[in-house]
């Protein structure tokens, strides 16, 4: 520092974890390769422009506002796959001054963008395929079939309350998609009516043909009784 100046270090805090500027600022300086220019390629230099233009349009370099600018372009950097070091020294080249340690903010947006990714990534991993459950979730509560003879879809719900349908199939109407949808709901499965629609209209019902099943029902010809 000057002489007569009280060496200041300020911090930040993302996510509970405190940054030292002054370490930050060491690190950045430490990975320059010799003779202080900084160690960037072309294309490094052209994304990072690109960045810059694309953030200054939602936002200004100004005292008060530094530290949001820089952390959105860290962010926007780190979208376009810039390594940290690369922009941090490219930052503090840009914006950096004695009264401003630029490459903070972008190590914090590193961190935080970084640290957000990898758990929405888990989440994804985590998350049940939606039509795994839906699938699941009808086999276990209906038959579908499908009436070759009638052209119609029907279905039989394991869990009927209405007894004159109890072990019955009807037909699917309007009302049978709205009940199945608020089930699904219910049971935390998240899907829109159309898309439940689209599964249960497609190749998922079996066919059924009423006159072979008839047949297929009665007895064997005992060579005296004629069953059909």
């Amino acid at each position: 520092p000057r002489p007569g100046r009280k060496k200041t270090v300020s911090e930040k805090v993302i996510s509970g974890k405190v940054i030292s500027e002054k370490t930050v600022s060491d690190k950045v300086m430490s990975d320059k390769p010799e003779g202080g220019k900084a160690e960037a390629e072309p294309w490094e230099r052209m994304e990072f422009n690109k960045a810059v233009l694309a953030v200054k349009r939602i936002s200004k370099f100004e005292p008060g506002k530094r530290d949001c600018f820089m952390f959105a372009l860290g962010n926007k950097c780190y979208t376009k796959g810039l390594e940290e070091e690369v922009v941090m020294r490219l930052a503090q080249e840009k914006f950096g001054s004695e009264e401003f340690n630029a490459a903070a903010p972008i190590h914090n947006a590193y961190i935080y963008t970084d640290r957000t990714t990898e758990a929405n990534m888990r989440k994804e991993e985590e998350k049940p395929d939606t039509i795994h459950q839906l699938l699941d979730f009808l086999k276990t509560h209906y038959d579908f079939r499908r009436n070759i003879i009638m052209d119609r879809l029907e279905y039989l719900n394991f869990n009927e309350d209405t007894e004159k349908w109890i072990g019955k199939f009807r037909p699917v109407r309007i009302t049978s998609y709205n009940a199945i949808f608020l089930d699904l709901q219910l049971a935390e499965i998240k899907c829109s009516p159309d898309y439940l629609k689209t599964i249960v209209n497609s190749s998922y019902p079996r066919d059924f043909n009423p006159f072979t099943d008839y047949i297929e029902s009665l007895k064997p010809w005992d060579g005296v009784t004629d069953y059909i």
